[in-house]
């Protein structure tokens, strides 16, 4: 399996060692990004929250009600190196280009050299066709889980293995909020008239949790 490197991943490599979540290495610095713009550069790294596109980055939302109570939790997805993001968004379901709970508001963009930008995409690809046949658990195997093992397929720094429990906590400390207001999606509900699309997706939470339920009870004599 190819290693995307990263400074982090110059040593020798590491599977279960604990995440430090202050290991700047690991992630893209806001400098480096804003550099990209420059002629030469590679544009393909710029984060740009208007259109959607967070490329090389973990991103994440949040779940009405239940982030409100538990703010670590919410949504979280993977962008290709094009910016386009990958989420589990339900049983056997994999979102392209569509985030299930609205847009991003957080995001961790990992530090990956644009030669290696093919062996990302590859990963990212990998783990969404083991996910889009999974069925989605709300505790054990969701959309942090699906994150998880698009690392793990891109050996990114050098780890051989990634889990929900690291990715959600690093997003929780690290996790940079984008330019515009984090409350951008409530503020759209509220403006738009007819409201369809936002209001779906703020549906989206119940639809899930009782789809998996009742998913939950239909296959449970043939767990993956």
């Amino acid at each position: 399996m190819a290693t995307l490197s990263s400074p982090a991943a110059a040593s020798s490599p590491r599977d279960d060692t604990a995440l430090n979540i202050a290991t700047d290495e690991l992630l893209l610095p806001a400098d480096d990004a804003v550099a990209s713009r420059a002629p030469g550069g590679s544009k393909g790294a710029v984060v740009d929250p208007a259109v959607h596109r967070f490329p090389y980055c973990i991103v994440w939302s949040p779940i009405p009600i239940l982030t409100w109570f538990l703010p670590f939790i919410g949504h979280m997805g993977l962008a290709d190196s094009k910016g386009i993001i990958f989420d589990f968004a339900g049983p056997y379901t994999i979102g392209r280009d569509d985030f299930a709970f609205g847009s991003a508001t957080r995001y961790l963009q990992c530090t990956i050299p644009p030669e290696e930008a093919e062996k990302w995409d590859e990963a990212v690809a990998a783990g969404c066709r083991i996910y889009e046949k999974r069925m989605h658990n709300l505790c054990c195997d969701n959309c942090h889980s699906h994150v998880a093992v698009c690392l793990e397929h891109a050996n990114y720094a050098g780890r051989k293995r990634w889990n929900m429990v690291q990715l959600c906590f690093w997003m929780f400390f690290r996790g940079k909020y984008h330019q515009f207001d984090t409350f951008d999606t409530l503020k759209k509900f509220k403006e738009n008239e007819n409201g369809s699309d936002e209001k779906k997706r703020c549906l989206t939470t119940a639809r899930v949790l009782v789809r998996v339920r009742l998913e939950g009870r239909s296959h449970h004599d043939h767990r993956w």
